[in-house]
């Protein structure tokens, strides 16, 4: 198979950046791999530019020629005439490099850095088939590493004063914060967040990872994946469609009629009597384009698989794909529900796959800087006292991984007088107080778990 070539000015010019420099040296540092580079002369200067600037933290600028002077590496005649060619080449680019754009050159380094490590992933793929290896080839393609661009995120606690003087009011990660009362209680989701919402069984974990969805891609314009693992994609994007439109997506004993609830002048919970009728798609195409006007570039994904059929890396393949494929980067991932998520080594205990499966989740959110967002279920106990951190079920780790987790409590009367109760497990950013309790409005006909909420002792309600 014949295959393209890296534009070798694409190499020279990263050469260029990073011997000329800081601050497009700094940015690249953590994606540089000297393999990368197709040549001696280009490995060579590039590792003297990176060790340069892992002593002094700047790029090498005119040292460089120093540098290849007082080198005691050795080189070849052939290699020396090939430095001393690149560094005229590379003299001879600087002369038209004023006007340096480091955000491009960046962009185009990260291309070069792509390209390179398809090239060997191709290279080592077709030599592990051609001697019959079919797994070998298979752990290449499996450990292919892809180049992302990273900002340096180290801080020097005594001398970063740019750093350090922004920490504590730095919104740069913050996604949104729900409205309301749930809002307060929750506190903003962030990138790098790991968030679990946990219940009894049928205990509207999905309508909640729904409405945070919704919230998300709507409210705050940000692009959200939801991913299915109960449910097909069509029922999942009924439900969505169902509260969007305010329509009913089927009837209770033929009737359309509803009571709609909401918070009185005395924070009492009263009902409206209204009747809604059932959803038809004339009413999902109509709402669609009004969504995709509101969303102002927000998105909004639904995948599903089937369960315990999809693994962590399945869904980092995903990611890739509509990043490579759609130009689509999402900051918000929904997992329905990480608990019936497939491990990737089958033959450990249930307790052990859900530890590793809620890890790998965790890193995703980090590596990715995205926030992952899921669900699990509570133990039998829960459904007379409700969810707590002691009854979270199969494995308490789950806690000591995720960054916040919430409990969903709503008794079989709480439901048909249409609230329940949304409380703090943990968190590691929030401070809380684990009895306090937001009092939640939900109406279930129309798929809306939250319609409105409050914090309990400011309603007539009592816990």
């Amino acid at each position: 198979m014949q295959i393209a070539k890296v534009d070798s000015r694409k190499e020279e010019k990263t050469l260029l950046a990073s011997i000329t420099n800081t601050d497009f040296l700094n940015q690249i540092r953590p994606n540089i791999a000297i393999p990368l580079f197709t040549t001696k002369a280009t490995k060579t200067v590039m590792k003297w530019c990176v060790d340069y600037f892992d002593r002094y933290e700047k790029a090498p600028g005119n040292q460089l020629n120093t540098i290849y002077e007082n080198s005691d590496l050795t080189l070849s005649d052939t290699d020396k005439e090939y430095i001393d060619a690149l560094l005229i080449k590379l003299s001879n680019l600087s002369n038209t490099a004023s006007d340096f754009n480091v955000d491009y050159q960046i962009d185009q380094t990260m291309e070069f850095f792509k390209t390179r490590r398809l090239e060997q992933l191709l290279d080592n793929v077709q030599g592990s088939l051609m001697i019959g290896k079919v797994d070998a080839a298979e752990d290449n393609v499996v450990q292919y590493m892809k180049v992302e661009r990273e900002e340096n995120k180290g801080i020097d606690m005594f001398r970063d004063i740019d750093k350090i003087k922004v920490m504590s009011t730095d919104t740069r990660h913050t996604l949104f914060q729900p409205p309301g009362a749930v809002g307060e209680l929750t506190g903003p989701f962030k990138r790098g967040d790991f968030v679990l919402f946990a219940s009894r069984a049928k205990g509207g974990k999905t309508m909640v990872l729904q409405q945070v969805g919704m919230w998300a891609s709507i409210g705050a314009h940000l692009k959200v994946l939801h991913l299915s693992l109960e449910m097909m994609a069509d029922e999942v994007k009924d439900r969505y469609y169902s509260a969007f439109t305010g329509k009913r997506m089927s009837t209770y004993r033929g009737s359309t009629a509803i009571q709609f609830p909401y918070f009185d002048d005395d924070a009492s919970i009263q009902y409206y009597d209204m009747d809604l009728p059932m959803m038809t798609s004339d009413h999902i195409e109509d709402k669609a384009y009004d969504l995709n006007l509101m969303s102002k570039g927000g998105r909004l994904v639904v995948e599903a698989r089937a369960e315990n059929s999809f693994a962590v890396r399945d869904l980092k393949a995903l990611l890739d794909k509509y990043e490579t494929q759609h130009d689509l980067v999402f900051d918000i991932v929904i997992v329905d529900y990480a608990d019936i998520m497939m491990a990737t080594d089958t033959k450990i205990e249930y307790r052990h796959r859900l530890d590793t499966i809620y890890k790998s989740l965790r890193g995703l959110a980090q590596e990715r800087s995205l926030c992952v967002i899921t669900a699990t279920q509570s133990g039998r106990e829960s459904f007379d006292k409700g969810t707590k951190a002691t009854n979270i079920s199969e494995d308490i780790r789950k806690l000591a991984t995720v960054t916040h987790a919430f409990a969903i409590n709503m008794t079989d009367e709480e439901k048909s007088k249409k609230y329940w109760r949304l409380s703090t497990i943990v968190s590691r950013r929030q401070h809380f107080v684990a009895q306090d309790t937001i009092i939640c409005l939900a109406c279930l006909e129309v798929a809306r778990m939250i319609v409105d909420s409050k914090w309990v002792n400011e309603t007539q309600l009592t816990e």
